[in-house]
């Protein structure tokens, strides 16, 4: 997954259903602290997408992690 991909949700949310469509704006590496509930030394962190999808009457941004995500192929590249 890269900034520019269109994705697809696998998990729904308040107001974006499974299966919304959207576009990959921004990428975040979120690093685990000691303090975290389920912090484990071995865990090297989480990438966080910001995507752009149309939600109902708007456009909105939304932050996901990569297993909430899946790439609609694109056979150009």
């Amino acid at each position: 997954m890269r900034v520019g991909d269109l994705v697809r949700t696998t998990r729904a949310s308040i107001g974006i259903p499974k299966n919304t469509i959207g576009l990959i704006m921004k990428h975040t590496w979120i690093e685990p602290s000691v303090g975290d509930i389920d912090y484990d030394e071995s865990f090297e962190g989480y990438d966080i997408w910001h995507v752009l999808v149309h939600a109902r009457t708007r456009n909105r941004i939304m932050r996901r992690i990569t297993r909430d995500l899946e790439v609609i192929k694109n056979e150009s590249r």
